[in-house]
């Protein structure tokens, strides 16, 4: 195999030779295999989170330890005051489960929408974790209510609805009050660049789970 001179590898610690080796034997896989690989990473980093908290929060009262979850998983985006409403096991979920379910509710209110971001980048690319979801949404203001009260009814824990609403924000950050996964609705605009992508998205099939749209 020939290497350019100019080739550097995607981390300091790692040989240009055995980053290329790597790369190689992802070629091989498909956008599914790497997808679901990433998910796997997702779900294996929030397993060692939870027991890593189990053990230095064994005294904590349940409310507390849920707490302890939810600010682990969510970081600076955990929102004031929220308690996951599950428990345990429940928690350790792959993003896989969380994209379906938000295409299954933004198809069924004939919302366009598509997968981008750190997901799509796995997909694509060399499978990692990622703390969120991002999902662009074409989006009329007439159909915020309806899309606010499907979220909620599914579990999700929906803030900042008046700053869509008077464009202060265009991105919609919601969480699943029983896994503790987080996702982003972004505004798409109306350029046409933008309304390119909704043309390009490629649907990767995940098998005897479904299907997800990403570009």
């Amino acid at each position: 195999m020939i290497i350019k001179s100019s080739y550097r590898p995607q981390a300091s610690d790692i040989s240009i030779e055995t980053d290329i080796f790597e790369f190689t034997l992802l070629r091989q896989r498909t956008n599914s295999d790497r997808l679901q690989m990433s998910a796997i990473l997702t779900q294996e980093a929030r397993q060692l989170c939870f027991y890593g908290l189990q053990q230095t929060q064994k005294f904590s009262s349940n409310i507390a330890f849920a707490k302890a979850i939810a600010q682990a998983f969510l970081g600076d985006d955990y929102p004031p005051n929220f308690i996951p409403t599950s428990k345990e096991m429940t928690w350790i979920q792959d993003s896989i489960s969380l994209a379906l379910n938000l295409q299954t509710i933004l198809t069924d209110l004939d919302i366009p929408n598509y997968i981008t971001g750190g997901i799509a980048a796995a997909t694509y690319g060399e499978p990692r974790t990622t703390r969120d979801l991002d999902i662009v949404i074409a989006l009329i203001p007439t159909k915020l209510d309806i899309l606010v009260q499907s979220l909620e009814a599914e579990g999700f824990h929906v803030p900042g609805i008046e700053d869509i609403r008077v464009g202060r924000l265009q991105t919609l950050s919601i969480t699943h009050q029983e896994t503790i996964a987080r996702a982003d609705l972004i505004l798409a605009d109306n350029s046409e660049f933008e309304q390119e992508k909704f043309k390009r998205q490629r649907a990767i099939i995940i098998p005897k789970r479904g299907t997800l749209y990403l570009v």
